[in-house]
């Protein structure tokens, strides 16, 4: 009985986990903007890349190699690929996302940035 409840519970596990993967690369139904800066991997946080001049992110403060520990309520060491974690930069034309980032490994900023940086 233990071995069928377990090879249930991974059945559902990989389903779920093919059926998030497969929303994630789905195009949203907008035009995404985002807030002109990238995510690469880093430690022990990602880390912010390509800020692009006169974008939300230069404008606010982000430099490149700023750790970001969240975004939009999401942990950033939640068990997501980074894929996921970045996507959450991208949203709806002027819409508000909240990240978090470790600056030089000792001081936390905390800032809602609107997404105007077109990505396509």
């Amino acid at each position: 009985m233990f071995r069928l409840i377990t090879a249930v519970c991974l059945a559902v596990t990989v389903c779920l986990w093919a059926s998030i993967q497969l929303h994630a690369d789905i195009a949203p139904p907008y035009t995404p903007f985002g807030i002109g800066a990238g995510l690469e991997e880093g430690q022990p946080f990602p880390k912010l890349t390509k800020i692009v001049a006169g974008g939300p992110a230069s404008r606010a403060g982000l430099k490149a190699g700023d750790g970001v520990i969240g975004i939009g309520g999401s942990y950033s060491k939640g068990g997501a690929p980074l894929y996921f974690f970045a996507r959450k930069l991208q949203g709806p034309q002027n819409s508000e996302v909240e990240i978090v980032v470790l600056r030089e490994e000792r001081e936390v900023i905390a800032l809602k940035l609107k997404r105007t940086y077109r990505l396509r």
